[in-house]
């Protein structure tokens, strides 16, 4: 299968400087003594905690606010890691994650031009491109040794899989990832409203049968109240993170009023289902006038992809998690054509805001600044809105017709 994804030499030139980037922030982070892991570190303690039989929600695991708070059954995934030291476990973690990094943008890349924009040439310069416009978001991922690359691969690999009409495998990528995050489960309603009832059903199988095998191998008794300590840990995960970035905190800096963020959860299961309405309506109407499946297909993408970005700008998350937004970058990129110059600059000046808040280039007043106005926040909501205008601009030729770009060089 790896094989099939990166065949092609602009796709393998591609892999090869996406291998040279994660060496070279392994390489950074060894020499600048910040080969920490932290975030890891916490999941990497809680698998070895059930292993000796001791507490692992409500214990921090090393910092003050490092409270395991995934699923049991996602903790026993990290237990092969317990085999090493946590010295040696990182590093794998760090190069899987890396890895999926570099699987993201492949994927990305043969889903959007397969269902969005065929053009017959792959570009290793666009590829390059997809990954250089969340590198800063991506080295602090690998610096805390998060998770949300792994997931973003997973859902991107899921959507390919509903894409090629394999259910049980797709429903088994979901379960793996509503289980870690359960937000993640408003990920079905693209994939309901397109009719792809397998799907749900064997995401909802593998989601039983993970938590079923969880439980068995905790004991029931103690499986039970593993649960029922995670669902705690959840609810109580909020409490002490903060985030400039949302949607609430905006509106709090700007206008002055204050909501409450535990609203959160409902506004953002509201608007999921107000954007599947609307690719709902836009699949539908085109029954009228083209008969090509890939409408559908391209319909499904592009309101998958909007909701995994809505995530982090309605959920208080650290700024990681922005990374959920790369495909929808990723459409817009491969949008662009080079003879467009301004939309190209807009595009650049977009991506400056998205990732551009770094410390070593703004300084730490500057930087602070930027933070406290919640610019990443906006950036993302921007690139909500530009997709979203971009599918009001194409509804009626999403998909169709792009036959007559075939060939045409983008950027």
């Amino acid at each position: 299968m790896v094989g099939k994804f990166i065949k092609g030499k602009p796709v393998t030139s591609f892999a090869i400087f996406g291998l040279f980037i994660i060496g070279t922030i392994f390489f950074v982070e060894k020499l600048n003594n910040r080969f920490w892991l932290n975030d890891f570190k916490v999941m990497y303690l809680a698998a070895d905690a059930f292993l000796n039989h001791e507490q692992i929600y409500g214990t921090p695991f090393g910092l003050g606010t490092g409270f395991f708070k995934y699923s049991p059954f996602t903790m026993l995934l990290f237990i092969p890691y317990t085999i090493f030291s946590f010295d040696v476990a990182a590093i794998f973690h760090f190069f899987i994650s890396g890895f999926c990094a570099i699987g993201t943008v492949i994927l990305l890349e043969k889903i959007i031009r397969s269902y969005l924009y065929p053009v017959r040439q792959k570009h290793f310069l666009t590829l390059s491109a997809v990954m250089l416009c969340g590198i800063l978001h991506l080295v602090r991922e690998l610096h805390l040794g998060n998770i949300n690359m792994i997931l973003l691969f997973l859902l991107c690999l899921s959507l390919y899989f509903v894409l090629h009409s394999k259910p049980v495998l797709s429903g088994l990528l979901l379960g793996l990832v509503i289980l870690a995050k359960p937000y993640f489960i408003i990920c079905l309603l693209p994939v309901l409203v397109n009719k792809r009832y397998k799907e749900i059903f064997f995401s909802v199988v593998s989601v039983s049968l993970f938590v079923l095998s969880s439980i068995i191998i905790s004991g029931l008794s103690n499986g039970i109240t593993l649960y029922q300590e995670w669902i705690s840990a959840m609810m109580d995960h909020s409490v002490y993170l903060i985030s400039n970035h949302t949607v609430f905190a905006l509106i709090n800096t700007y206008f002055g009023i204050t909501i409450n963020p535990r609203f959160a959860p409902f506004l953002l299961i509201l608007l999921a289902i107000i954007i599947s309405v609307y690719f709902w309506t836009i699949t539908n109407n085109m029954k009228d006038n083209y008969k090509s499946s890939i409408n559908y297909q391209g319909a499904l993408i592009v309101n998958f992809f909007l909701i995994i970005a809505l995530i982090p700008s309605i959920l208080i998350t650290d700024t990681e998690h922005f990374l959920f937004s790369l495909p929808l970058i990723a459409i817009i990129l491969f949008h662009l054509k080079k003879e467009a110059i301004w939309p190209v600059v807009f595009f650049v000046l977009l991506i400056l805001i998205y990732e551009g808040n770094s410390s070593d280039l703004l300084g730490n007043v500057l930087s602070g600044k930027v933070e406290e106005y919640g610019v990443l926040g906006i950036s993302n909501l921007i690139i909500i809105m530009t997709t979203i205008y971009w599918v009001l601009q194409n509804k009626s030729k999403l998909s169709a017709n792009i036959q007559t770009t075939a060939g045409k060089s983008d950027i």
